[in-house]
């Protein structure tokens, strides 16, 4: 009982920090912006308006994102996946990255942990979005697969790549390294540059 406690404590306090990260800089940039629009031209108050706009958009799915992981049943890993699929293919299309999408379906069968939910949910968005803004990719490639007691998740482009020794202290990448670190999964980024980047995730799931 004592170690569900603890278990529960630690998984609140990840999730406060998370919507602080998530919320909190997003609700502080709409208010700037609003801010600075007071006195703006027309043409920018509109501009303004639009950016405005499409943050409360983004705030309303990161609620959505919070509600689901924070069911309390664990659940198998089939909505996770679709999550996964639609979130992918809504971003990357944005930016008019093709991306093709495979899974292995007996996944589909694993429990996961409303932490482990979380926080293989939450990765993969970091991952996606870090893509759709940096690579300048035409294609991406997202892979699903169980191995030797292991979900491995791979995610591949044809982008600008970057380089690794300079980015690992950027907020995508330490991000992804704490999720990581939270899942206890292995990472490995690979880049070379203007022939793209990739992404391998194995977590155990044993």
């Amino acid at each position: 009982m004592n170690k569900n406690i603890k278990v529960r404590k630690n998984l609140r306090e990840q999730i406060s920090r998370d919507l602080h990260d998530h919320l909190g800089s997003t609700l502080s940039t709409i208010a700037l912006v609003g801010d600075a629009g007071q006195s703006s031209s027309m043409d920018k108050m509109k501009s303004d308006l639009r950016f405005i706009s499409e943050e409360a958009r983004e705030l309303t799915t990161i609620l959505k994102d919070f509600v689901w992981v924070l069911k309390d049943n664990d659940a198998d890993s089939q909505e996770l996946i679709s999550r996964m699929n639609s979130f992918g293919n809504t971003i990357l299309e944005a930016k008019n990255i093709q991306s093709i999408f495979k899974f292995e379906p007996k996944i589909c069968n694993i429990t996961f942990s409303m932490e482990q939910r979380k926080n293989i949910y939450f990765l993969f968005k970091e991952i996606i979005n870090n893509v759709a803004k940096h690579s300048k990719a035409s294609n991406v490639f997202i892979d699903l697969i169980l191995n030797k007691g292991e979900l491995v998740i791979e995610i591949t482009d044809n982008g600008v790549g970057f380089d690794i020794s300079n980015s690992s202290n950027g907020s995508g990448i330490r991000n992804i390294r704490e999720r990581c670190s939270l899942l206890k999964a292995k990472l490995s980024i690979n880049s070379v540059m203007n022939e793209g980047s990739s992404f391998k995730i194995s977590i155990p799931i044993k």
